[in-house]
């Protein structure tokens, strides 16, 4: 939080202000067909300016291709050669 004061009458007064809540919403497909491929995914965020974000995979054949300010996220998604589906 931000923080500053007032002298007032002989005494200060601490004036305390958060900042805003960065509330990011993402939307766009999360299902791929065994042969891979890529998607991009939209983010929104619901607070001022100044929100920031990170795409981490959780899996080395998720690939996030560009990831930067509020709009599209790139994600390439590599095959899967196996038999059993995954997810990640």
């Amino acid at each position: 939080p931000r923080t500053g004061s007032v002298w007032v009458a002989g005494t200060t007064v601490t004036i305390e202000q958060p900042a805003a809540d960065c509330n990011f919403q993402v939307s766009g497909q999360s299902t791929f067909p065994a042969a891979g491929g890529s998607a991009t995914l939209t983010i929104t965020a619901a607070a001022a300016a100044g929100c920031t974000w990170t795409a981490t995979p959780s899996a080395d054949w998720i690939v996030p291709a560009a990831s930067t300010g509020i709009g599209n996220l790139s994600i390439l998604v590599s095959p899967n050669n196996g038999t059993t589906a995954r997810s990640g």
